[in-house]
């Protein structure tokens, strides 16, 4: 159970702030997540002692057999929406 409602973790925007400002707070918390992502790949790594492309090509069969699934249930398959900041500040 969380001990306040998941809203109230999300950054606050300054007054007179856009929607969708990115400021100082915001890349902060994307940097740790950032961090935590790769803490949690290398804990994943080491508990089924995976090499990083072993575990890629664990999740691209995981990903093929779900997308294959999902054909055949005549499934929605949704568009990608992540995209790692590297490309996002280039565009």
């Amino acid at each position: 159970m969380l001990s306040r409602p998941l809203h109230s973790c999300q950054p606050s925007l300054a007054p007179g702030e856009p929607v969708g400002a990115v400021g100082p707070d915001h890349t902060l918390l994307q940097r740790q997540i950032e961090a935590t992502d790769a803490q949690i790949g290398r804990l994943v790594y080491d508990l089924y002692d995976l090499t990083p492309a072993e575990a890629l090509a664990q999740v691209e069969i995981a990903k093929s057999a779900w997308l294959e699934a999902a054909r055949a249930e005549g499934k929605p398959i949704p568009v990608p929406r992540y995209r790692p900041v590297i490309y996002q500040a280039a565009s």
